[in-house]
């Protein structure tokens, strides 16, 4: 990148959901510092936010929390994250260290097995919490006992005993949060995953990324995007006919690929939240948008998604978000 960007992610990172926090932690930081803040300038200016609130924002803490520990390990001697410099760093090494594994030590997993309950809540409702929250859930067409998982700040996982033993393969990921998964309807192999959390704004996206051995490895599709441009790609589609067309609702718009991913098109701009076809007729596709303060629109394609149509006799009262699927 010609220009390094900086962690203003954190402002939507950990106040995504606009609560009314936001204002006073993000006044923290200094004026002159506002415009480009680094890893120190955030931190500095959120601890400085939770002390004098004297820690009663403990929602914010956590997201804060989780960001701190996997972004202090990637920034560089300034303070800020190279996310492609790094992207391209970690796969020299992870190339390198093939082959080098060692066969004769011997781990005895310590824990946690069981997620803490809410001490607030949970006890008197018996819910659990802690272990971080599951986006989406794909299932093999033809083998009950593999089941995908993907998480929003914890990465994609896998199962292949019904889920009795779970195993992740996204550690190495510059963004570990995913947003859906779909799996090809001929070739189970051959797995999408989007990137970033739909939900909460945890985590942003590198782009789409595809598995063709069933989720064990990952390579980048030709849709590459940088944590610091903030996005996240909310729902993939993929044409149940013709599975070399895929669809990408994101927060910057529709993208479109007719080559598996490839190349993608912008089909059409704005805040995209989900996609679905409609049932028997891969010619007609719908779309909703999302917004914070009200105003979701529903959008209808019926030329197999080059373009969209904004739907206005809904009958609806847009509010934050339509789900259609």
């Amino acid at each position: 990148m010609k220009k390094q960007t900086t962690y203003l992610i954190v402002l939507v990172l950990i106040f995504g959901t606009m609560n009314c926090f936001a204002q006073g932690w993000m006044d923290k930081i200094p004026a002159d510092k506002q415009a480009n803040p680094n890893f120190y300038d955030i931190q500095t200016a959120f601890y400085k936010y939770n002390a004098e609130t004297n820690g009663k924002d403990v929602k914010a803490f956590k997201k804060f929390k989780r960001w701190e520990w996997f972004m202090q390990s990637h920034i560089d001697q300034n303070g800020f994250f190279p996310s492609q410099l790094w992207w391209n760093e970690s796969q020299h090494f992870l190339a390198d260290k093939k082959g080098l594994k060692g066969t004769t030590a011997n781990w005895t997993a310590m824990g946690p097995f069981n997620t803490p309950l809410w001490i607030t809540q949970g006890q008197q409702h018996g819910r659990r919490s802690g272990a971080g929250r599951i986006e989406c859930i794909e299932f093999h067409p033809t083998n009950d006992q593999i089941i995908w998982i993907g998480a929003h700040s914890g990465g994609f996982w896998k199962t292949t005993n019904g889920g009795a033993n779970w195993y992740t393969t996204t550690d190495n990921l510059p963004s570990i949060g995913i947003s859906d998964i779909i799996v090809h309807p001929t070739d189970p192999n051959t797995l999408y995953i989007s990137t970033g959390d739909r939900d909460g704004n945890n985590t942003f996206s590198i782009g789409v990324l595809k598995s063709t051995d069933g989720g064990e490895t990952w390579n980048q599709t030709g849709m590459i995007h940088q944590i610091q441009q903030n996005m996240v790609i909310n729902e993939l589609l993929i044409n149940p006919v013709s599975p070399n067309i895929l669809f990408a609702a994101s927060t910057m718009g529709i993208f479109k690929t007719t080559d598996g991913g490839d190349n993608w098109n912008l089909i059409l701009n704005g805040n995209f939240k989900d996609l679905s076809y409609k049932p028997g007729d891969p010619n007609i596709i719908y779309a909703s948008t999302f917004n914070y303060v009200g105003g979701a629109r529903l959008y209808k394609s019926e030329n197999a998604g080059d373009t969209f149509t904004e739907i206005t006799n809904t009958g609806l009262t847009p509010t934050q978000t339509v789900r259609i699927s």
